[in-house]
């Protein structure tokens, strides 16, 4: 076996670490927070119910990972166990985010930037460990077991949820016949409104999850050639991507689940 390229494994961990961090920081400043590009998906990301774990930010379960992997690439005291602990370690985060890439991908329908960092940080701390033969190869049989009834926990786990999370959202909207046109009416109530277009598909996505009860939103047709069009208005809140919400003076891009849209304006069924 080659010995572990400490450089790159460093160097690639210290990017996770504060790709992270930042995640974590703009978790708990809020959506919209500074230096989250707008159209990028942050907010969406971010007000999602899928931005936590056990109540626990994933942002903050990223930090942890990469802080573990950066100590296993740097502790050399645990001898021949470092490098089975560490490709655990790897292959686990690595199997986490293709389940955030699959919620971001198919369920939230948004992608954040730093998420996307991420991702690329993970996969490529996996090719340098797997490069520098430190998984399988010379390793004792015993080991390899462990190894590969961790994988098989990894693959049942996501094979199990997997269907829960690609129906959650629509069990989300669907939960109760009421919710959808209480939040719109308190939507209505409090100001919120809801900038759009009528060629844009999110929105057309955002007009389905409220069904009827969409006719209570607050909308405003952004494209002069829609029905009732008023682009001035538009431009004049600095409108930039369909839909957009404005919810208590702030403003959110996307299409966000009604649970998101309830816990973003303080509404509790």
């Amino acid at each position: 076996m080659r010995p572990l390229p400490v450089k790159p494994l460093t160097g690639l961990a210290g990017v996770g670490i504060a790709v992270s961090a930042w995640l974590s920081v703009l978790h708990y400043s809020g959506p919209g927070a500074a230096f989250c590009p707008q159209g990028s998906g942050c907010a969406q990301v971010d007000a999602s119910p899928y931005s936590t774990l056990l109540g626990i930010p994933v942002s903050l379960l990223g930090l942890a990972g990469y802080g573990l992997i950066l100590l296993l690439v740097l502790w050399p005291g645990l001898g021949e166990a470092r490098r089975l602990a560490l490709h655990l370690t790897v292959v686990a985060g690595f199997s986490f985010t293709l389940y955030l890439v699959y919620l971001q991908w198919w369920v939230i329908k948004a992608f954040c930037p730093y998420c996307v960092v991420s991702a690329v940080a993970i996969s490529a701390i996996l090719a340098v460990v797997l490069a520098s033969k430190a998984a399988f190869l010379g390793t004792p049989p015993g080991r390899l077991g462990v190894l590969s009834l961790g994988l098989a926990v990894v693959v049942v786990l996501g094979a199990s949820l997997a269907p829960t999370f690609s129906s959650s959202s629509t069990q989300q909207e669907t939960a109760a016949d009421d919710f959808p046109t209480a939040l719109a009416q308190h939507l209505t109530a409090t100001g919120a409104m809801m900038y759009g277009a009528y060629w844009c598909p999110h929105c057309e996505d955002q007009k389905e999850w409220f069904g009827e009860a969409f006719d209570y939103i607050n909308y405003v047709e952004c494209d002069p050639r829609g029905k009732g069009g008023t682009p001035r208005l538009c431009e004049a809140k600095g409108i930039r991507g369909y839909p957009t919400w404005e919810i208590g003076g702030r403003f959110y891009e996307g299409a966000f689940p009604l649970r998101s849209l309830a816990e973003l304006s303080g509404y509790s069924p």
